[in-house]
């Protein structure tokens, strides 16, 4: 049983499904890589790239009439419905309450002018930013690497674990707790 099918028992999950969920859940890390890499920092501050790579996923699970074609149309099709997401998502972002002349970046990372034109506003994305920097300081050592060079650079894992040494998957899990442990970092801060 992998996440993909989390809250569900054994006996409820039809084979196929099942065996889809393993096929995808072994595309993910490079499902992750894509999405990191097409999304872009404007989009970043307010999505996380695991939320769209599980959406991405589950809506190719709970779809009724997918037909399998094999592993590189499996590939292709998440792919693509991340990029649809991605824009979707950033369309939703600058729609709800962005107005002329902010800073606007493209899903590719290009950016467009700096600052948002609001004081207050550039003021609040610093101090987010202080303490986005802070609690990545207060991480392991390696935590705090592979956050910076996975969700801030956009590295790949392949990249990053002939870094450190590590196989892919390691860094893949090491990833996963650094932001766990960020996260709560950052709960805990927020909570003062």
């Amino acid at each position: 049983m992998n996440g993909l099918e989390h809250g569900r028992d054994e006996g409820d999950v039809p084979p196929a499904r099942a065996k889809l969920a393993a096929r995808i859940a072994r595309i993910l890390p490079e499902l992750e890589r894509h999405v990191s890499r097409r999304m872009g920092p404007e989009l970043r501050v307010k999505e996380s790239v695991s939320d769209i790579v599980q959406s991405t996923a589950r809506e190719l699970l709970d779809a009724q009439r997918y037909e399998d074609r094999g592993e590189e149309s499996l590939r292709r099709w998440l792919k693509v419905a991340a990029e649809h997401k991605i824009r979707n998502k950033l369309r939703y972002w600058r729609a709800s309450g962005r107005s002329e002349g902010q800073e606007l970046v493209t899903p590719e990372g290009t950016p467009g002018r700096e600052g948002s034109g609001r004081p207050s506003e550039d003021a609040m994305v610093r101090e987010e930013s202080d303490r986005l920097e802070q609690a990545i300081r207060q991480l392991a050592p390696q935590h705090g690497f592979v956050i910076r060079r996975v969700q801030l650079e956009g590295a790949s894992y392949e990249s990053v674990s002939s870094e450190l040494g590590r196989t892919p998957e390691a860094v893949r899990k090491l990833h996963a707790r650094a932001l766990g442990r960020l996260s709560s970092l950052l709960r805990d801060d927020g909570a003062d």
